[in-house]
């Protein structure tokens, strides 16, 4: 019998590109931090960030090299920066064909 373990409903890209990402910190205030890209599928981005933040955070992520921008929630979060955001913007289907 076999399991699957990786639920995703599409498959992951590698993409290597910098990321602006401003999301609201407690309080209300919102900050940025910079990073860089991981992967990217239909439906999410991986990115290693200069901090953390917080899961169920809303973000704005901005890439530089491709010039892509989009929205979404932070559905996982390490401490050192790793998150995985589900994205809520533009379809995503040929950002890599153009880096």
């Amino acid at each position: 019998m076999s399991r699957q373990t990786d639920l995703r409903r599409s498959a992951r890209r590698r993409i290597k590109a910098r990321a602006l990402v401003f999301f609201e910190a407690s309080g209300g205030a919102v900050q940025m931090c910079w990073g860089h890209s991981r992967d990217i599928s239909d439906h999410g981005m991986g990115l290693d960030l200069s901090r953390s933040i917080p899961r169920g955070s809303y973000v704005y992520i901005r890439l530089e090299n491709p010039d892509y921008s989009t929205f979404g929630i932070v559905r996982h979060s390490s401490a050192q920066g790793t998150v995985g955001v589900e994205l809520r913007g533009e379809e995503v289907r040929n950002l890599d064909r153009n880096a």
